[in-house]
């Protein structure tokens, strides 16, 4: 990705876990096929009830959003 710098942000919301990990890098080419890495993030990220989105701004960069159930402690 060529990146020089990647934030990772984690929050509670309500009843979900959102986790955001944005980099500098040069971006994925809007014609890229998602690889194995990205396919099974999403899967995995489904299995457990939530939703993952990858986002590439047109500045550059990319952006991996995720939002995931938080369980109850009862």
């Amino acid at each position: 990705a060529r990146a020089s710098r990647c934030d990772v942000v984690l929050r509670t919301q309500d009843t979900q876990l959102h986790v955001e990990v944005r980099d500098d890098g040069v971006g994925v080419p809007a014609t890229a096929v998602a690889g194995v890495g990205l396919v099974s993030l999403r899967e995995r990220v489904a299995e457990l009830g939530g939703r993952a989105e990858v986002i590439c701004p047109p500045g550059g960069g990319t952006t991996v959003r995720a939002w995931l159930p938080l369980r109850s402690s009862s």
